[in-house]
């Protein structure tokens, strides 16, 4: 991957880890108690350990359909990922607390500006549509099938 890339006039940097989020838990808990969220995050990261305990999350599909997202000047390249069985823990969470809860969008953050910026949290198929928009970018696509395609997460 190149340490940087330019899109659209923006200059974006080359994440120096790379990972799928799979449970946004402080957006998780604004929606489930905004009053009490630090017991609520800890009752979902319990939860979550519970679920990962008999259901694997180790597996992933990439699916080759890169996003650039911004919020305010934070701004992203990211890769969409499918993660078997982590809707089953939305469906569970959902219920125990009593909410619906969104889907987790799954994806890897491979660049973004700026620099020491972590990346844009998309815990909703509405976030996800709100922030970003498809792009296409060919050799990014191609050096992504080299990168992840030769690694184990």
């Amino acid at each position: 991957m190149h340490e940087e890339i330019e899109f659209e006039g923006h200059t974006l940097f080359v994440k120096d880890e790379f990972h799928i989020t799979l449970v946004a838990a402080k957006y998780l808990a604004e929606m489930i108690s905004p009053n009490k969220q630090a017991p609520v995050i800890n009752q979902i990261l319990l939860e979550f350990d519970k679920f990962t305990a008999t259901t694997p999350l180790d597996k992933y599909e990439l699916s080759g359909n890169l996003r650039f997202a911004q919020v305010g000047e934070q701004k992203t390249i990211i890769l969409m990922a499918k993660v078997p069985n982590l809707d089953q823990l939305f469906e569970q969470l959902s219920q125990q607390f009593s909410v619906e809860l969104p889907k987790q969008q799954t994806h890897v953050t491979l660049y973004r500006y700026p620099k020491d910026f972590i990346g844009i949290p998309i815990p909703s198929p509405k976030i996800l549509e709100d922030s970003s928009k498809s792009i296409d970018i060919p050799e990014l696509s191609l050096r992504c099938n080299d990168h992840f395609h030769q690694r184990q997460y």
